[in-house]
């Protein structure tokens, strides 16, 4: 039993530590390799002009919060 708690303390501890932590915003050429990571990825999925846009800042995104960045709106950089 007191392992059980031990471990349950520690596991709070930690998603209270990853939580605490917020992502950095990406520079922009990291979001420019993405947007050109995930033009690729949408060339060999055959993903068509009408449904390009959104594939894309979906692909960027999951790219971003895997390697703990934020999120974008929009992929026109300013």
């Amino acid at each position: 039993m007191t392992k059980q708690l031990l471990v349950g303390a520690i596991c709070a501890l930690l998603s209270v530590a990853v939580v605490a932590q917020e992502a950095a915003e990406a520079p922009k050429s990291i979001i420019a390799d993405y947007i050109e990571l995930c033009t690729s990825y949408a060339t060999e999925d055959g993903i068509g002009k009408d449904d390009m846009d959104s594939y894309l800042l979906e692909c960027v995104n999951t790219e971003l919060t895997d390697n703990g960045y934020k999120e974008v709106k929009s992929l026109k950089q300013e």
